[in-house]
């Protein structure tokens, strides 16, 4: 079999690499139409999302890409095995030009089910499901087809096919592969409308705002460099002024970023905190310290009926680490990730006259989150760290940082209490909207900074565990897919968004 390889950036492999084989055209003979040409365009698998499942070495694409069609047998010189139940094993499909038209592709794939494993097969493109169907226990090796409905460029671009072995592991796959069963090409369009605006939905504010965590900030001696603050403080969007801009603390309202993801099981709320400065040094070693610094944590929320759901884990982000915590009842437990901890669920009480509240306001629950000073590292904090003693910080500063409407600057009291304000990533003219303005990224999803280490912070599409082979960015893009992956939960992890604001086109400002 011949293959043609070409690179293709930004999809994961097994391996750590990205390849494509060539389409296969199959005409019906020399007097053939180019429509009759058309409908046999094949399209085989050509690089790996995701395998967990065992079977020959190697890339799963390789192991199903065999240069065979329906209905000849397929030999079992290569294959892939469920081995486990629950494990998932997803593919790209191959790219084919088809212009402004829609394609019809209908899947095939050569499979059996043993005694008491079933096996699903869906369709997925651009993060929704698009068609599924399920084999019945004990089936021998045949062919199976899975139509699709009719696709546009960019959806059959990123075609992909999953298998998950379920109730059992006793489930092969000797080859897969698409074929367009016909090409349409559009009508004349009428002129576009505008790009759509991806913008907050009043919900996700609900949600980001019920949970929204009590965050206790370590500060070090120039505390006000420890302070949160909106990437655009100092009234601009040019990130290479923002080190030297840091001691304009009058600027420094406490600030969070939210973006909240859906899929019919969970939400997944995430919050990113932003410094103008990672200052963390050991003395002349400046190894670590940058200008801009980015971290945060992932919520995710089942949607049990109730308005607001039930806290399942919180994943914070310590720049390119990721640690997992759950609360108490959490359906969560470990998979490919431990729990590192306890996530705590607290009422807090500020007040006394000396930070402006003359008498005791007892907030409601929220998580405790607990960010380090200078690295500004985020895990999560107990209870007894806002309650002499310290917990582990037995002396030193810190701020108190509530939800509030409005965010506020911390005076110069060891223990400031002040509000922060939550703000959209999604918000017109913010963060999401700057994503390629060359002021303030250098790159997709990291900051552009000029001080000791250059360009060295992220956002949250680009935060990155080095050890778990997951794209980039997938915390705030795919958030459902690392969850499953990291975690066994008694509720399911659904893989298809109902509303992923990451994936949907925007409008860009700079």
């Amino acid at each position: 079999m011949t293959r043609w390889i070409r690179m293709r950036p930004g999809r994961l492999i097994a391996v750590g690499l990205a390849v494509a084989v060539a389409l296969t055209v199959t005409s019906t003979g020399s007097g053939s139409s180019p429509a009759q040409a058309q409908a046999r365009v094949v399209l085989r698998p050509t690089a790996d999302v995701l395998r967990q499942w065992t079977g020959t070495t190697g890339p799963a694409w390789s192991a199903v890409d065999d240069d065979v069609r329906q209905p000849a047998p397929v030999e079992h010189d290569d294959f892939i095995y469920g081995s486990q139940p629950g494990r998932v094993t997803e593919m790209h499909l191959a790219d084919h030009a088809i212009g402004a038209g829609t394609a019809t592709p209908v899947l095939w794939f050569y499979a059996n089910t043993g005694a008491g494993t079933r096996l699903r097969v869906e369709a997925v493109s651009l993060g929704a499901g698009i068609a599924t169907t399920t084999v019945p226990s004990g089936q021998g090796y045949t062919w199976r087809s899975l139509p699709l409905p009719a696709l546009e460029q960019a959806r059959l671009n990123d075609l992909r096919i999953r298998f998950t072995a379920l109730e059992g592991g006793d489930s092969n796959v000797r080859a897969a592969y698409a074929e367009l069963s016909s090409v349409t090409a559009p009508p004349l369009p009428p002129p576009p409308p505008p790009p759509p605006v991806v913008t907050e939905r009043p919900y996700d504010r609900f949600v980001a705002s019920y949970w929204a965590p009590y965050i206790l900030q370590r500060t070090a001696p120039t505390r006000h460099w420890d302070y949160l603050a909106p990437v655009d403080y100092d009234g601009d969007w040019d990130t290479r002024n923002n080190w030297e801009n840091a001691d304009r603390r009058e600027l420094l309202k406490g600030t969070a970023y939210f973006s909240v993801v859906e899929t019919p099981s969970h939400w997944f709320v995430l919050y990113a905190f932003y410094h103008p400065r990672d200052w963390e040094s050991q003395g002349w070693n400046t190894y670590d310290k940058h200008e801009n610094d980015m971290e945060g944590v992932l919520l995710t929320v089942k949607r049990d009926g109730t308005p607001v759901g039930s806290l399942q884990a919180a994943v914070t982000v310590a720049h390119h680490d990721f640690f997992s915590f759950t609360p108490e009842g959490s359906e969560l437990s470990k998979l490919t990730e431990s729990i590192d901890g306890r996530l705590m669920i607290e009422p807090l009480t500020r007040g006394g006259s000396t930070v402006g509240f003359p008498m005791p306001t007892v907030g409601p629950r929220r998580p405790l989150i607990d960010i380090d000073p200078k690295s500004h590292a985020v895990r999560v904090a107990h209870r007894d760290d806002w309650t002499p003693p310290l917990g582990r910080y037995v002396s030193g500063s810190r701020v108190e940082y509530w939800p509030g409407a409005t965010g506020q600057v911390p005076n110069d009291v060891d223990i400031a209490k002040p509000d922060y304000e939550l703000v959209s990533i999604f918000a017109p003219g913010g963060l999401w909207q700057h994503r390629n303005c060359p002021k303030t990224f250098a790159s997709w999803g990291v900051f552009r900074g000029d001080n000791f280490n250059a360009n060295a912070a992220n956002a949250p599409w680009r935060w990155d565990d080095h050890s778990d082979q997951l794209p980039h960015g997938a915390l705030a893009t795919d958030p459902a897919l690392l969850m499953r992956i990291y975690h066994r939960s008694a509720t399911p992890f659904d893989l298809n968004y109902t509303y992923n604001p990451y994936t949907q086109p925007a409008p860009e400002t700079c």
